[in-house]
């Protein structure tokens, strides 16, 4: 048997990676909510387009909504 492992902060979930406070999942929700912006048009939190700085939902709205 190995050694016991290091559980999530978050979810209490096993960490299997040295070093670390957060199982896989919790990290990458971690940084996909970190990756999100609220949109300046619908207020979601959403990736925002470089181009356009708004969500792709808005900008592919028409111009005259």
């Amino acid at each position: 048997m190995g050694k016991r492992q290091r559980d999530c902060v978050n979810c209490g979930a096993p960490v299997g990676i040295i070093g670390r406070d957060l199982c896989c999942r919790c990290s990458v929700r971690r940084r996909e909510r970190a990756s999100k912006q609220p949109c300046p048009d619908c207020g979601l939190d959403r990736l925002l387009d470089a181009g356009t700085g708004r969500c792709v939902r808005c900008s592919r709205r028409c111009s005259e909504c």
